[in-house]
This record gives structure tokens, sequence and C-alpha cells, in this order.
């Protein structure tokens, strides 16, 4: 089948299905998440000789508007302002957290902005199909499976 073709069939599914078969990897173009996966398993294991690599979680940037800390995500901009060479001020850190998300954003990236929205679709179908393809990566990152939810 020709990769259109399996796009539209793609396409064709329901929300679930789509979302389904997107955690299995089973969807056009899925290699390349596989060679992500494996780009991370090789900079993870060698982190110390890739010390440019700047590893951020959402959850470490988002701050109190999204259901994070504050105080993660300043150091976390701080922490990006120096890997990048940038002078910042407490002032302009401050004001940058506040700009991230909520109402003052322009062009907003997030869809929702908060943690924890995969909570609202993930079925058990979903919580079980994540956990056999991605838990070895998900509790190498810092997050628990979902049995502990």
């Amino acid at each position: 089948m020709k990769r259109e073709d399996l796009a539209k069939e793609f396409e064709s599914g329901s929300f679930d299905e789509k979302l389904l078969r997107v955690i299995k990897g089973d969807y056009p173009f899925s290699e390349t998440g596989e060679i992500n996966l494996y780009v991370f398993d090789f900079i993870h294991a060698h982190r110390e000789e890739f010390s440019q690599f700047l590893f951020i979680k959402y959850e470490d940037l988002i701050g109190s508007q999204g259901g994070g800390g504050d105080e993660l995500q300043k150091k976390t901009i701080e922490a990006i302002a120096k890997r990048l060479g940038v002078q910042m001020t407490s002032e302009k850190v401050e004001s940058i957290s506040k700009d991230l998300f909520g109402d003052n954003v322009v062009g907003c990236t997030f869809r929702k902005g908060t943690i924890n929205q995969w909570e609202k679709h993930f079925k058990d179908e979903h919580k079980q199909a994540f956990e056999e393809r991605w838990l070895e990566i998900q509790n190498r990152l810092g997050y628990s499976g979902f049995a502990s939810k």
C-alpha cells in the first residue's frame, strides 16, 4: 500500500483508533518514532559525553498556570538561558515565566497548556498499550506508570 493510501486509511479512523495506533507505532511514517527512540536511548546512555544537551520535561517548564511549580519553571528558564549563553536577570526570568502559559501567550504552542491532559483521553486500552511499548522510557524519564495513577 502506498504511503498516501496508508495516510488516508489512518485518517478515516476514530480518535480512539488513531490514538491506539500511534501508541503502538502502527501508523504512516511511524519509523520516525523508532528512530527518535533509538537516538534518545543513545544520548541517554552517554549523557555525560553529550553535556551540550539539556533535557527538559514539559512539567519542568509549565509553572503553576499549567499545574506545575513556579520555582522549577524559573530554574528551567535559567538553565535554558545559561545553556544558550544568555544573561538573565531575575526580573526577566519572572517576566518570561508569566508569559509562557495562560492568557498572556501570543501564538500558543500548547493545546491546553496544563499537565496530565492525557488522563481525559486515554482509555484503559490506551494505557495498557502505552505501558507495553513505552514503560521503560517512561520510567527513565522519571514518570510513573499508569498503574500508580
